[in-house]
């Protein structure tokens, strides 16, 4: 056993890895090459042992002349002829090998950075859920962190200002919330086994495996968490350092070509996702890609106002064509291979020889930007598609415009054209997407389904279907002919900018403001599937103080009550009619009290599910809630400027307690029930009386709007936290500023309080967690290694261990101690918020897609 980091790791290799390390370097080839070894002697059953054994799959991934693809294509020997000419295939057995190599290619993109993710993601994705057994012996306890409220930043300027956009409810993600069951969990949480899936032997082999893994520490799903490895998402791409704005598939179906806004064009593998070229030149995003029909070339049109010609097999750059004035929305190749189409913001289109970069036409007629840009299959025309809300229909060959589709209610973002030039279909900002008669110009169908703007539209080459991209983070496929929405394809964190169909109808390429590019299958594609989790953001999660119970609240106007031994959903808490913002759970366990954007409190029986007050007098957005130490109160802070102190049991108000200039956005009550604490957009915190209502403080020291409020367990001190890049320590009893704690280069979103009250912990903007000393306001350590917001920060109950969750999809967990990242989990959506168990070894967190993830740490020693 090795023990390192001040022995907070504790690992173990197991036996085939300290075999494997005493063979010959051509031994572990030979080894490794076993799969394709056992096709070619006819080995079924040894094949299908070998690709369900965990231990090799691990050893295949690290190798340095295999890794992630050389391991995908052992599973794809399935399909090779000499395995179908076997009699004795199992065909169970190969259901489970295909599962298992489209979880490895739905993660390849995080094995080539960390090879050991394997366990987490192959559980995240392939754990099933399966009815209760035998009574679950006790586990450890969980407690909620120290009190907290976080500021769900600037999203409620975004809903305040424009509603319109906040209050489009997302849509369902392709993925299962599979929970595991009562005996189960604990089994999970004792002896460290995974229960049998009831499923497939081969894939319970490989995940008992995976499940005791001990080479490295890491986070164990409790439950399947992941999208599902059957569902339509086949890779994901990443290598972009901002948002990804076009995307096109060469004609020959290899490669695809991306352009972003950080400049750059990157030239990628269809198949395996490999980054072949990345073409820099720009000055400025890049807005739009086509290739030519040959695949020799690619061209690309950007902010800087100029067209570029790349040779897609070496990336070099051959021709700048400048003349547009504006920057350069799209950009289409001519199937003849002989010119290319701009559009510009400068509300012309512009027709130029691809082979000098002369320019032959410019067409004018639109009194707005062009957007988007298409041309038919014969050559013959071009459409294009402009912010002043029309469609126009231009000779290619005289720069003629020959008709304008009128119809919309807002701008025109996406255009494509049929195989058989027949007809147009549009994509608008006004949610909706159009086909059109090329011929005639009249509107065929009106294709409703999205819920927010329509960025882009492909149809694929067999002109039987349509694509679209929304900003509402979804991809939906649509019947030309009838214009029926097929299926809803959900996964990104953001919103989707791009969609290219690959020439054999089969795969659909999309591009996100999330920075990755997706592959999907369109063979396969299904309708989403029922999630059995929220439908929306997680906006909050705590535990029971008796900690059998997690309470999750929801941007889907939902809470949720959860067993935290079994993982499974016991309630749903409906009755809300917008955002749920705010959770609380009474020190008894027995009620929920929750805080909404409807602009109500809500009290709920645990037990029951059941609502039994609604608590109505706030005039806004109700952003915080706590509950007193006694029960008997709940304290609430709202956008309407105003805290407000109820009766539990009664629901009446008390108190309503005015002084803020602006939204309370943070509240925390005292450990002795005497005072509350809130703070607020004025930039000031206020201490109240609870008992009668009275403000004792106003601090005014912040210069920016107060995000975070925590009171230390001792109840001597507070520390806030705000957007001016600060944290403050104040004396709770006086309200003089004690320390003011300077290192953040962003706006501060979290703050926890160790339990032992020494640390301060705070997460922020910047990407980064730091550990502050609470008696000198000293910086211990700066937390490195998010690449995006750190949005929820928590404290083990030993104070021995920080998690955080981020914008950039992942959970990690550092040492108080030393600043040193020992776990870290890779999610698919932003993670908002967590807690942690009293046992410093259970983490609950939440996410944007609206799963509640509860995991395990495992091969740390934390006693």
């Amino acid at each position: 056993m090795i023990h390192c980091g001040r022995n907070l790791r504790v690992t173990r290799r197991s036996k085939f890895t300290e075999n494997f390390a005493k063979l010959s370097p051509s031994q572990q080839r030979l080894l490794l090459d076993d799969p394709r070894l056992k096709v070619e002697t006819k080995q079924v059953e040894k094949y299908y042992q070998r690709l369900s054994d965990f231990n090799f799959l691990l050893a295949k991934i690290k190798h340095p002349e295999y890794g992630i693809e050389a391991l995908i294509n052992d599973y794809k020997l399935l399909d090779s002829l000499e395995m179908i000419e076997w009699s004795d295939r199992d065909g169970e057995a190969e259901k489970a090998l295909t599962l298992i190599k489209l979880a490895l290619q739905k993660s390849a993109h995080l094995f080539i950075d960390d090879e050991n993710q394997l366990p987490g993601q192959l559980l995240g994705r392939l754990l099933a859920p399966i009815p209760p057994q035998i009574p679950s012996p006790q586990i450890p306890p969980l407690t909620s962190p120290p009190t907290y409220k976080y500021f769900w930043e600037y999203i409620p300027i975004i809903g305040k200002f424009l509603p319109k956009y906040t209050r489009h409810p997302r849509k369902l993600r392709p993925n299962h919330l599979l929970t595991a069951s009562s005996g189960e969990l604990s089994e999970m949480f004792t002896k460290k086994e995974l229960p049998p899936t009831k499923q497939m032997p081969v894939l319970e082999k490989l995940l008992t495996e995976a499940q005791k893994y001990s080479e490295q520490p890491w986070l164990r799903p409790l439950a399947a968490n992941l999208n599902p490895a059957d569902d339509p998402l086949i890779r994901t791409f990443t290598g972009h350092s901002d948002s990804v704005t076009a995307v096109a598939v060469t004609p020959n179906g290899k490669f695809v070509v991306s352009g972003s806004r950080d400049e750059t064009l990157k030239v990628w593998n269809l198949e395996t996702g490999q980054e072949l070229h990345s073409l820099r030149g720009y000055s400025n995003l890049v807005n739009a890609v086509a290739v030519t029909p040959d695949s020799k070339y690619v061209v690309s049109g950007s902010r800087d106002e100029t067209l570029k010609v790349w040779s897609l097999e070496t990336g070099q750059e051959l021709h700048s064509l400048r003349g547009h004035s504006n920057l350069v929305n799209a950009v289409a190749v001519t199937p003849n291979g002989k010119y290319v189409v701009s559009g510009s913001r400068d509300e012309t289109l512009k027709v130029w020889n691809l082979e000098t970069g002369q320019e032959l036409h410019s067409l004018r007629g639109y009194s707005n930007l062009v957007n988007a840009v298409a041309v038919t299959p014969d050559s013959k025309y071009v459409v294009s598609g402009s912010r002043d809300e029309a469609l126009k229909v231009w000779s290619l060959e005289t720069g003629q415009e020959l008709h304008s589709l009128g119809g919309y209610s807002d701008l025109v973002n996406a255009v494509a054209v049929t195989p058989d030039s027949k007809y147009v279909v549009s994509g608008s900002r006004d949610e909706t997407l159009k086909v059109w008669s090329l011929e005639t110009g009249q509107e065929l169908h009106s294709l409703r389904g999205h819920s927010d703007l329509v960025n882009a539209v492909a149809v694929t080459p067999d002109g039987k279907y349509v694509v679209s991209g929304s900003r509402d983070e979804t991809l939906k496929v649509w019947s030309l002919e009838t214009g029926e929405e097929l299926h809803s394809l959900g996964g990104y964190s953001n919103l989707v900018n791009a969609v290219a169909v690959t020439p054999d109808s089969k795969y659909v390429v999309s591009g996100s403001r999330d920075e990755t590019l997706k592959v999907w299958s369109l063979e396969t594609g299904q309708e989403l599937h029922s999630l059995r989790g929220h439908s929306d953001w997680v906006r909050a999660v705590t535990v029971t103080p008796d900690s059998k119970y997690v309470v999750s609240a929801s941007s889907d106007h939902t809470l949720k009550v959860w067993s935290l031994e079994t993982g499974q959903k016991l309630h749903s808490l409906r009755g809300h009619s917008d955002w749920v913002r705010a959770v609380a759970v009474t020190p008894d366990g027995k009620y929920v009290v929750s805080g909404s954007r409807d602009e109500t409190l809500k009290v709920w029986s645990l037990e029951t599910g059941e609502e039994l007050h609604s608590l109505r007098g706030h005039s806004d957005w109700v952003m915080a809630v706590a509950v007193t130490p006694d029960g008997k109160y709940v304290v609430s802070g709202s956008w309407d400027q105003t805290l407000k102190i109820w009766s539990l049991e009664t629901g009446q108000e008390l108190h309503s307690l005015r002084g803020h200039s602006y939204s309370v956005m943070a509240i925390a009550v005292t450990p002795d029930g005497k005072y509350v604490v809130s703070g607020s957009w004025d930039q000031t915190l206020k201490i109240w009386s609870l008992e009668t209502g009275e403000e004792l403080h106003s601090l005014r020291r912040h210069s920016y709007l107060v995000t975070a409020v925590a009171v230390t367990p001792d109840g001597r001190y507070m520390v806030s936290g705000s957007g001016d890049q600060t944290l403050k320590i104040w004396s709770l009893e006086t309200g003089e500023e004690l320390h003011s704690l300077r290192g953040h280069s962003y706006s501060v979103r979290a703050v926890a309080v160790t339990p032992n009250s020494k640390f301060v912990v705070s997460g922020s903007d910047d990407k980064t967690v730091k550990v502050w000393s609470l008696e000198t306001g000293e910086e211990l350590h700066t937390l490195r290694g998010h690449s995006y917001s750190v949005r929820a920060v928590a404290v083990t109950p030993n104070s021995k261990f920080v998690v955080s969750g981020s914008d950039d999809k992942t959970v990690k967990v550092w040492s108080l101690e030393t600043g040193e990242n020992l776990l870290t989990f890779y999610g698919e959506y932003p993670f908002w918020c967590c807690a942690v168990g009293a046992d410093a070894r259970s983490v609950v967190a939440g996410d944007s897609g609206g799963v509640v993830h509860f995991f395990r740490m495992e091969g740390l020693d934390g006693g």
